[in-house]
């Protein structure tokens, strides 16, 4: 269908647990379409449980697009269990739609909603100029119509949503974000991943990793948690002199960024904190510890994704390079509860997310959690149409299996994959893992 041809003046949306479908299709026809924030009308079906999501999708409408507040209205659906109810509610809002050009969007919402405001649309035609149908596929990526049967294609290559505009949508705010020059790391990652190709020194990363472990609870004080780091550097530099991987770990250390170490040029030893330490200073050194705790892998993943990124340059390509946008430590609460979740990291095709859960852990059972956890929070953020990858230091056999325990549990969970060591050691097969699993599934639909 030509993207200019279809015109209407009332926009009408189910709003349901997710906003995203009814944001993307507003988005698409106010950018795309004939439409304009100064012409079109937008009519909010909701139900009691998504009052406050119709509120935050308008908000963000009317700031987005400059819109008029009396442009978008909203219209209660007082018991959507009960069809008599539904239909009451929806003839309500008739007395305004006489004799305008109506398109239904009856993507959001519960199947009882859709069904029974299409029906009550349907048998009251007469009653308005023009009526369309239509609802965003989530296979797809299309705008699907009923009457004529056509569609519109690759919708996720039409409409960016950033990670602020995820925020607004679902009520979230980032939480105590820090900035880091991931991209500067990956001398020490490339170091890391040749030390996993060879077992031996495989085993020693491993010894090594563990003396940066530092045990700091969530509500310890500033006073605490710097004294364990000061005991922590004490331990490492008696390390430095006698343990016999201590040239690997110099080595290692000596590839971190110099803002991010406790490494010292003159003495190759760490740097004991001081009080003289800034803050800012104290807080940047403390990525060495994070990175060998387990952020190594985080990094590595979203070095990975860059070049990934950076492969679309073809005009000729469907996704482009500007239509990916990708994100580290997303940390997230409810505005209105102290519940924190987090994305390792994450990214977003149009508005298709990834959430990439990573964990150096060897454990099934533990990866399995993390696993439902990642598949929950992706679909949580991105609805229906959103990917999950787990990464896991689990060998190839507890890859498998895991995957296999996935599959049945979730029905066959077709949007989730699972990596394992052997799939990270090799640099290539890494970077196509991840680009088989999301980037070319969305250009093979297109």
């Amino acid at each position: 269908m030509d993207e200019k041809q279809q015109k209407f003046d009332t926009l009408v949306l189910l709003i349901g647990s997710n906003p995203l479908p009814n944001y993307v299709i507003s988005k698409y026809y106010l950018q795309k379409g004939n439409m304009t924030a100064q012409n079109l009308n937008i009519l909010f079906f909701y139900s009691e449980k998504t009052l406050d999501i119709a509120d935050r999708l308008k908000i963000l409408l009317i700031k987005k697009f400059e819109m008029d507040n009396a442009r978008i209205e909203k219209y209660p659906l007082r018991d959507i269990n009960r069809v008599n109810q539904i239909q009451l509610d929806v003839k309500a809002s008739f007395v305004g739609l006489k004799g305008k050009n109506i398109h239904v969007n009856y993507t959001g919402g519960t199947k009882s909603m859709s069904v029974n405001i299409y029906q009550e649309f349907e048998q009251n035609r007469g009653k308005f100029k023009e009526l369309s149908f239509s609802y965003l596929d989530g296979r797809s990526y299309k705008i699907v119509f009923d009457k004529p049967n056509d569609s519109i294609s690759n919708i996720f290559t039409k409409v960016d949503v950033s990670f602020e505009e995820l925020h607004k949508l679902h009520g979230l705010v980032e939480k105590n974000k820090r900035e880091t020059m991931i991209l500067s790391w990956e001398p020490a990652v490339n170091k890391i991943i040749d030390l996993h190709k060879t077992e031996m020194l495989k085993q020693d990363f491993i010894k090594m990793r563990k003396k940066f472990h530092i045990n700091i609870q969530p509500n310890e004080d500033e006073i605490a948690k710097k004294n364990k780091i000061v005991e922590k550097v004490n331990e490492i530099n008696k390390h430095l002199q006698n343990e016999t991987y201590s040239e690997l770990l110099l080595e290692l250390l000596r590839l971190i960024p110099q803002k991010n170490s406790f490494l010292t040029n003159t003495t190759e030893k760490l740097l004991v904190p001081t009080s003289n330490m800034s803050c800012d200073d104290y807080y940047n050194r403390l990525e060495m510890f994070k990175f060998f705790s387990g952020h190594w892998l985080e990094y590595y993943t979203y070095i990975t994704l860059h070049k990934i990124k950076n492969e679309y340059t073809n005009v000729e390509n469907t996704i482009r390079k500007d239509n990916i946008i990708i994100n580290m430590n997303w940390k997230l609460k409810n505005k209105e509860s102290s519940v924190c979740f987090e994305l390792d990291v994450s990214t977003i095709v149009g508005y298709v997310l990834l959430a990439i859960s990573c964990t150096t852990n060897a454990s099934v059972k533990e990866c399995k959690l993390k696993a439902f956890e990642v598949i929950h929070r992706a679909k949580q953020i991105g609805g229906d149409e959103a990917f999950s990858l787990l990464i896991t230091g689990l060998n190839e056999k507890k890859t498998i299996s895991l995957r296999d325990d996935i599959n049945n549990d979730m029905y066959f969970e077709t949007r989730f994959k699972v990596l394992g060591i052997d799939d990270i050691k090799n640099k290539d097969i890494f970077k196509n893992r991840i680009k088989d699993h999301f980037f070319s599934r969305l250009e093979e639909l297109t």
